[in-house]
């Protein structure tokens, strides 16, 4: 019985799940904090965005408004207009405070 067929499928299949998975994408995010509101491009998934930016402390609300593809930051730039510092400030929304886990700040405060 040969196996080179099938390990060169297996191979192949492989090749491709690694390469989908290295995909990223641009996240357009609407952030509301305790005194502002404001819309940003980030390459970061929403958790790592959370963690990185302050956790659930600092961020009371993340909403991904749009995903772009990698290769689009600029195009994602510029339909948000988010010119020259990658934000863009839009009117203060309330947000309750969601610090309902049993330690709401991150380990490094």
């Amino acid at each position: 019985m040969n196996y080179y067929p099938k390990v060169l499928i297996a191979s192949f299949f492989f090749i491709f799940l690694c390469i989908e998975a290295g995909h990223s994408y641009i996240f357009i995010y609407k952030i509301t904090t305790d005194n502002k509101t404001f819309i940003t491009a980030s390459h970061l998934s929403t958790d790592t965005f959370l963690i990185y930016n302050g956790g659930k402390d600092i961020v009371k609300k993340i909403k991904i408004l749009d995903i772009y593809d990698d290769k689009d930051f600029s195009k994602a730039v510029n339909d948000y207009n988010l010119k020259p510092a990658n934000v863009r400030e839009v009117p203060h929304e309330k947000a309750k405070d969601n610090n309902t886990d049993i330690a709401p700040f991150i380990w490094w405060r």
